[in-house]
């Protein structure tokens, strides 16, 4: 979550996010999840973050690997500490 949440995205809009997506993919799974999404419903939530977030990149696929990009940056930074 490090370097996603900012002014445009807040962890309160990310907890809504998953609580809606995890009750939407509740009734489509055979066998529910205790914790977590199931990866289809992860998916849809990180296209939608992606979409929420980087709106102005373009394309999906573009917003998509700028939130990996970003990730991975954040994963540097707090190696390097």
């Amino acid at each position: 979550i490090s370097g996603v949440i900012d002014s445009s995205i807040t962890m309160p809009s990310i907890d809504m996010l998953y609580a809606q997506i995890f009750y939407k993919w509740k009734s489509f799974v055979v066998k529910p999840s205790t914790t977590g999404l199931h990866f289809p419903a992860f998916i849809e939530a990180l296209l939608l973050l992606v979409q929420r977030k980087y709106s102005s990149s373009g394309t999906l696929l573009s917003s998509v690997i700028e939130l990996i990009e970003s990730c991975v940056r954040q994963l540097d930074f707090c190696v390097e500490v």
